[in-house]
Order: C-alpha cells, then structure tokens, then sequence
C-alpha cells in the first residue's frame, strides 16, 4: 500500500478513536459521579430510615417517663423530639442515637444549630422510589397512631381528656393508672412492633436496589477506563505505525541509490575491459536509468504523502487539544515508580503554569495545593496506592497569580500482580463556578427563609394588635347576650358578635396562607362520621339559602364509607369557602354538594395485614355567575377576584387557602366554569383510608356560669390596655373574688408582694416589665412562687405559644375571652361550688301544666310515632319550611290535648324558624326527648 492510502486510512481510524476517546472521557465523568451520588444516598438514606425508628422509640421512652414519674421534663423532651421530627423545630447538627440519652444525662436543652426540616420531608428529597417511600410513609403513619396514644396518655396525668373533637379541653381528675396501661398495654406494643415491619422491608429494597446501581456503576466505570487506555494506546500505535513506514521507505530509497552506484561503476569497468559489447551495455544502462528515474519518482512522492500523514496528524491533535480545553478537562499521567508526572496543555491552563515552570516532578504539583487541603489530598492519594478506593478527591489550588480555584480529579491505578502501584493516570475538571453557584442558592434561599419570617412577624404583631380590641368587643357581647331579654337588643348584639368573629376569620385566613407559604401549617388527621360532617354544612348555611330563595342538594353516594381519616377542621374550612362562595354569587336556581369515592386499594403489607384506601372526591356545583375562562387560573392567587364579583365583597384570600390546604392533604381542586351558567369545583383526596362502620361518640362537658359558685379569693389582673383590665373585673362582678388592676409588670409585683394573691392573670406584652419577665421575678421570690400565673395573650402564633409553655405559666387565655372560657380556666385554680336547682325551685307552673293534659297515652302515642319520625330528620338536616310546619303540627296536638308544655314547645319551635335562628332550632330539637321524658314521669307518678 502507498504511503497516501496509508496515511489517509490512519487519519480515519484517528479520527474516530480521538471522537470516542472524548464520548468515553465524558461518560466515565458521569459515571463518577452517579457513583459517589449513589454512595451518599446510600448512607443518608440509612440515616433517615434509622433516624425514623430511633425517634419512635424516643418518643416512646419519653412518653412512658412522663407517665411513670410525672416529671414535666420528660414531656418537654417529647414534643421537642416530635417538633424536630415535624420539622417545627431546628434540627440538631449531631442528632444520632444517643443525642436524646446525652440531654437527660447532661441536663442540657438541646442545641438548634441545624436546619428546621421535617423528616417528611428529608425522605422525599432523599430521592426514594415510590415503594420505597411507601414503606417509610407507612411506619411514619403507624408512628404517628402512637404520638396520638401517646398524647392521651400524657394528658390523662395532667386530667384533660378528648372532648371528641380531637381536642384535650375536657378537665377530670389526672388518672395516672389509665395512662400508664396505655402506655404499657398490649395494643401498644403491638403498633410498636407494626412500625419495624415497613422498615426492615424498607431496607431490604433499598439496599437490594442501591447495591445494584453501585456494582453497575463500578462495573461501567471500569471497562469504560479501560476503553479510554486501550483507544489512547491504539493511538500511539498509529504515530509508531507510521514512522516505521516513512523509515521503511526511506531505507528502499538508500539501497536504490547505491545499487544505481554499484551499477554505474560497473558499466564503466565493463566498457573499459569489454568494448564491444558497449552497444549491449549501454542498451542496458539506458534501461537501468529509466527504471531508476521512475524510482526516484515514485519516492519523490511518497516523500510528499509522508509530509501530508505528518500535517494531518498535527491538525488530529490539534482538534484534541481544542476538545480537551473546550470540555474543561485536563488529562495527566504520573509514573509512581520514576516519580514523573506528565501533564496535557489543559492541566497547564487549568493551573495557570507556564510549561518551562513545571518540572514534572510529584513535588512541583503538590506546592500548587491550598495549604489547608494538602494533607487531605495526599491521604487519597496514598488510600489509592494503597488499592483502598481510587482517587477522585475535591480540593482547591492556589494559582500562581494568588487565584484560588476548585478542582475535581478522578484517576485509574495501574498495577503489577503483586498489587504493587505503577503509575496513575486521570483528568481534571475546575468546579469553581459550579461550586460558586451552589453557593449563590443557598444565600438566596436564606434571603427568601429571611423574608418570610419577617413577614411572619409582621402577621403576628397584626393579629394581636386586632385581637387586643376584639377582646373587648367580643367579650362585653357575650356578657350582654346574658343580661338582655329584650329580642330587638339581642338581634343588635348578634350582629355585633357577627361582625367581631368575621373580622377574626380574616385575621386567621391571612396566618393560615402565611403558615402554608413558610410550610409550617400542621394537619392533625383523625377518622370522621361521613354523613354528619356534609350534612353539617345544609344547617350552617341554612338562613342565606332560605333567605335567598335557593335549594341545596346533599348527594352522598352509595358506597361512600361511614368513617374517613381527614383532617376534619381543615377539610371544613376548604368546603365552607367554597360552598360560601357559592351562596354569595348565586342568585338563583341550586347548590349541591355531592360526595362519592373513586379508585378503591387493597395493599397486603402482610399474610395477617392489609389496608385499604381510596379516592375521595366532593363536588360543589352552583348556578351562579360563573367563572370567566381567562380568570379560572388566577382564583387560587391570594386577593384576586373578577371585577365583576367585587360587589359581592371579600378578600379573595379564601381560594388561595383553599388549595395549599389541599396540597397539604394530598389533595387537588379543579374548576368547570361558564360565565351567567354556574361553576363546579371539585375536590379530590388520594389515598386516605376509611372505616365501614363508624360513629363517634362525644362527652363534652358544658357549663353555665351561674351555677358557679367561686369561694372567696384575690385575683390581681395585670394589663396595659384599660378596657381588657375591665372587661374582666365586669365579668366576675358578681362572683366572691376580689379583683385589683396593675397596669405594667413593675407596678404588678409590687403589688403581688403587699397582697399575695391567689391567682394572677397577665398580659404578655407591656411596658417596663413584660409578663414574661414578671412571672421570672416572682418564681424567683419564696414569697410568691407559689401563685398560679395565667397568660392573658393576643397572639395565636406557635412560637409565642411554645415560649409560653417553656416558661411555665400554669395556663393561657386567648383574647378575645368569653366568660365560659374564663370560668372554665378559674376553675383549675380558684374552689368553688356548683348550685343545683332542686324540684321543689322549679316553677310551679309546668306542674300545673302536666296536670291539665288530657288523654295522656294518645299524647304519648303520637309523639313517639309519627312525630318522633319527623323529629329524626330534622335532628339531622333542618330545612326551614319543614321545621315551621313541625311547630305547627306540635301546636295543634298540644291544643287537641290541652297540653299546654307541648303547644308552647311549638311555638318556640316555629318562632326560631321564622327569625332563621339556627341555634336556638338546634337548642329546641334536643329538648323533644326530655319533654316525652317529663310527662311519662309525671303519668307514672300520678
């Protein structure tokens, strides 16, 4: 083959070796770094899986020390573990398995210098697969069942109790032996054991899935470097390939020259000796030199094919050295045993080095390391020598020029069979602007988490600038709801009251959006009755649908379950802003709720366990005005609305809510709308379970303040606002406890000192001495340490509530403050008496009553039948027509039997729905068994 097909078929195979040497470089890169990606996920996920078991069995201990000993420490550690785990509190930097056990050794609080993220969330960003998240959200769940036990347990040493709202307002006796058998009874270990179950599975997945990812990138990694030496090896095979040909060729052309030498010589001795064949001879001569001549030829042109293989050659490397610096990348190569360190003219920029100033020694490389990362960086290298791991390090290098930059390396050791380290070839990258813009997030973000809680604050500092008035505003209607009888009066007042609680419903929809903005509104979840919590939402809305003429439609399909696990206050607050934007914009015509299920699952966890879920889906459809096409994506923006529905009035706040509730909630809102022709919103909550028979059973405990009777004691009252100081004293007026007013905390102990009283409520914020500062002075004094301290506050933000626990206040009164929620938080302090109205007080007059009833079994008859069935619809839903037209059929049976106690009860009942007086119709319809109950009696005992 000639010397130019030679060189042009090598520059082809050139080529294409130097094309997939870069592919190669770059997929090896990539694959690195999916390695130590998978590494570190690796072992943080371990963390998190461990971090979620170890912080039940926390919470367990914790729990079952409070309950033993009754030390309120051990309870302040509980919710501080359940805080950190929630995400509401800063995480400790060092939060291992021994963290908790080091606090209650120590005595120390534990330490918020770690970012505030719930473990919620730290498995979702962990990057799991859906199974494996699963199987982490189901131990997370079943944890959570035992916080709520838990809980119980806890509150039932302190005497409160579920008040079936999920709420521990219900005050007992403290019954420690109940909570203790909670705590320690066999349910309890069984759900401990049930959360260990999802957690091995998990790490049986996880570790299945992440140990194969591991061995394949190793695997990649390996033939994709071997790859990369074996095409750089042919390439240097290609250079000597070519110089032994241009050498071959070279050698023919010698020996043509001295042959043709040789030959001269000897036509010249032969045509001396032989003349007579010179014709012969110079025939042949003749031959010779044209045989020669095309030699020559033939090399002069091959010389000129060797110079184009040697041009396209230097533009071949050319191209490399282009792709090497436009990729950023710098290759090197140290031979370990002569200590020479080899590098491409991209190392040389990526240090900033002039070749003549590098010596290529190992020496001359490792004084260009940043002083703090020299040890560092020679320890990986002797781990790989050593054949511990290869070396791919992160350091930064100080540049001639005092520049400092951040270096990525990653390399293959080549070895003998004994293992013995020969030399270590790899690349470089700088990483400096990645790392720089890494950094430039993080400072943004700390801005943006800046900004928020400056807006939180500013929320906070609102909402109890509005509450402070609103306490008195609110709290002197309730006193008046009390004293008044005139019904012109108590409509005034209701209007007032109206007014107060529609203001403190804005305040409360501008912290929830804030809270869910800075992710830290919380969804406490419990299992609610289906049909009564939708039925709920006909009677509240009841008065505007009657009073505008509409119909309202309940359609809960068949199907749906009797029980739902919802967070109930909040999937009321999102159907009561739809719904009541639907009144509100409707003239004319329906609204209908509708409520049904959608995709049912059955997940086996085990051969004894499975749990089901489904889809739940509400549909609110009106015939209102419509939702403008253009407009439907900006109704869930905060403080939007149409031009057209502004004279309908609102903030524009609700809908907003609405769907970062649902977000929340695992949930979606979408929206079908026409203008002038209705809209339908619907709602729909993944994956909840449910219960196919449920009822919840409720003990509240009521209480009316004039039946209690307080003994006598010293209250002292300390706030800087006049009228909360008055609202309470006008309050308890009429009560056996003697009241004195302090206007700031200075005047406050002072007086706390002269009078020693027996109970002191106080505001938080005031001049010269806050409350906070107040109760710290009087723990601290002997005198006064023992006097119960409530806190009288305006502000509904967490942290204030936290800050008010931690500091040990024996209790809190949120204003605004009714007097029920007053005599309720008096009575755990102050001794008092309840007054009961004895039969021979009852008025005289219903006895009369009873008397003059005639046929007292027909009465009887048709209350408990006909009437009874009518009176158990409306317990349910109260249409106002139908409970008119049951007055009415109640006044006329009391009249056919001169029963005078029935035809007034009709009366009453008719009256509350003609003035839409949903309460009091409520209030009526309970009482209908007990009248049943008082005349069987009065037949009985007569």
């Amino acid at each position: 083959m000639s010397l130019k097909k030679l060189f042009i078929v090598r520059f082809g195979i050139q080529f294409l070796l130097v094309v997939v040497l870069l592919i190669l470089t770059f997929i090896l890169f990539k694959i690195h770094t999916a390695l130590h990606k998978s590494h570190d996920v690796h072992f943080k996920s371990y963390l998190l899986a461990d971090e979620l078991r170890q912080s039940s069995d926390d919470l367990t201990r914790m729990a079952r020390a409070y309950v033993v000993t009754g030390n309120a420490e051990f309870e302040r550690e509980y919710w501080s573990i359940l805080d950190i785990r929630n995400g509401e509190s800063p995480r400790p930097l060092n939060y291992n398995r021994i963290y908790w056990d080091f606090v209650i050794a120590t005595g120390q609080k534990p330490r918020p210098d770690g970012e505030a993220i719930s473990l919620h969330d730290l498995m979702v960003n962990a990057g799991f697969t859906q199974a494996e998240f699963y199987k982490l959200a189901i131990a997370q769940r079943i944890s959570n069942k035992l916080v709520s036990t838990e809980r119980i347990a806890m509150n039932a040493v302190k005497g409160l109790f579920d008040d079936g709202s999920g709420n521990f307002t219900v005050k007992k006796k403290p019954d420690r032996e109940m909570a203790i058998r909670i705590m320690f009874d066999e349910a309890y270990y069984k759900t401990k054991a049930e959360i260990m179950k999802p957690i091995d599975d998990f790490y049986l997945m996880f570790e299945n899935r992440t140990d194969a990812d591991i061995s394949m990138y190793e695997n990649c990694s390996t033939i994709f470097l071997l790859g990369i030496i074996t095409i750089i090896a042919l390439i240097l095979g290609m250079f000597l390939l070519s110089f032994v040909a241009i050498k071959r060729q070279l050698t023919a052309r010698e020996h043509a020259e001295e042959d043709l030498f040789i030959a001269n010589k000897e036509l010249v001795f032969q045509n001396e000796e032989k003349e007579k064949r010179a014709a012969e001879l110079e025939l042949k001569v003749e031959e010779r030199t044209e045989q020669l001549a095309k030699i020559n030829t033939n090399l002069c042109v091959e010389i000129e094919e060797h110079k184009q293989a040697e041009e396209s050659l230097r533009t071949s490397e050319d191209r490399l050295h282009l792709a090497t610096i436009a990729c950023n990348i710098g290759i090197w190569d140290w031979d370990v045993v002569k200590n020479e360190l080899s590098w491409d003219d991209s190392m040389y920029l990526l240090y900033g080095i002039r070749k003549e100033d590098f010596s290529g020694a190992y020496e001359s490389w490792s004084r260009t390391l940043h002083p703090d990362d020299r040890q560092f960086v020679e320890d990986e290298i002797q781990a790989a020598l050593r054949g511990e791991r290869e070396y791919a390090p992160e350091f930064r290098i100080v540049q001639p020029d005092g520049a400092i930059r951040i270096i990525k390396a990653a390399s293959q050791t080549f070895r003998k069979q004994n293992g013995k380290a020969l030399r270590m070839i790899g690349t470089c990258i700088d990483i400096t602007e990645q790392k720089q813009a890494v950094k430039e997030i993080k400072e943004a973000k700390a801005q943006a988490e800046q900004a928020n809680q400056a807006k939180s604050e500013f929320l906070a500092n609102m909402s109890h600038e509005i509450r402070t008035p609103m306490n008195a505003v609110l709290g002197y209607a309730d006193l008046l709801s009390r004293v008044l009888e005139d019904k012109t009066q108590k409509d005034y007042l209701e209007s007032i009251k109206s007014g107060g609680k529609t203001l403190l419903t804005l305040i409360n929809d501008i912290l929830d959006l804030s809270k869910v903005e800075a992710g830290k509104l919380e969804l406490t979840f419990d299992y609610v009755n289906t049909r009564s919590f939708f039925s709920e939402f006909e009677r509240v809305f009841s008065f505007k649908i009657a009073k505008k003429g509409l119909e309202f439609i309940i359609d809960i399909v068949s199907g749906t379950p009797a029980g739902i696990y919802v967070d109930e206050t909040r999937l009321r607050q999102i159907i009561l802003n739809i719904i009541g934007n639907a009144v509100k914009f409707t003239q004319k015509g329906y609204i209908k709720l509708k409520v049904y299920i959608e995709n049912p699952q059955i997940v086996k966890f085990s051969n004894e366990k499975t749990e089901e879920f489904i889809d739940l889906v509400i549909e609110i459809e009106d015939t209102g005005i419509g939702i403008s096409k253009e407009f439907q994506d900006q109704i869930f923006e905060p403080f939007s609305q149409e031009q057209h529905e502004r004279q309908f009035g609102g903030t524009g706040l609700g809908m907003a809510i609405t769907r970062r509730l649902l977000s929340l909630m695992n949930g979606t809102i979408t929206i079908q709308s026409e203008l002038n022709k209705g809209s339908i919103f619907q709602i729909k909550i993944s994956e909840i379970t449910y219960l196919r028979d449920f009822e919840r059973k409720t003990d509240s405990i009521q209480i009316d303040p004039a039946n209690i009777v307080f003994e006598k004691a010293t209250l002292l009252v300390v706030d800087d606002v006049g009228h909360n100081r008055k609202y309470l004293v006008d309050a308890l007026k009429n009560t056996n406890i003697e009241i004195t007013e302090a206007e700031d905390g200075l005047t406050a102990y002072s007086l706390a000192k002269k009078i020693v009283p027996n109970l002191i409520i106080t505001d938080l914020r005031m001049p010269k001495l806050d409350g906070f500062a107040l109760l710290k002075k009087l723990q601290t004094d002997k005198k006064l340490s023992h006097i119960p301290v409530i806190a009288y506050s305006a502000s509904i933000m967490k942290e204030q509530k936290e800050r008010i626990f931690n500091c040990k206040f024996s209790g809190l009164l949120m204003k605004p403050v009714l007097v029920t929620d007053l005599y309720i938080e008096l009575m755990n302090y102050l001794p008092y008496t309840v007054s009961q109205v004895s039969e021979k007080d009852q008025p005289i007059s219903e006895q009369n009553l009873l008397e003059k009833i005639q046929d007292i079994p027909d009465l009887i008859h048709s209350l408990e039948t006909n009437f009874t069935d009518t009176w158990k619809e409306l317990e349910t839903r109260q249409p106002i027509e139908e409970v008119k037209e049951f007055g009415r059929k109640l006044m006329k049976l009391g009249k056919a039997h001169h029963a005078e106690i029935i035809r007034e009860y009709g009366s009453e009942l008719t009256n509350a729905a003609e003035n839409f007086n949903i309460e009091s119709i409520l209030k009526l319809l309970n009482k209908y068994q007990g009248i049943i109950k008082k005349i069987k009696e009065y037949r009985t005992n007569t």
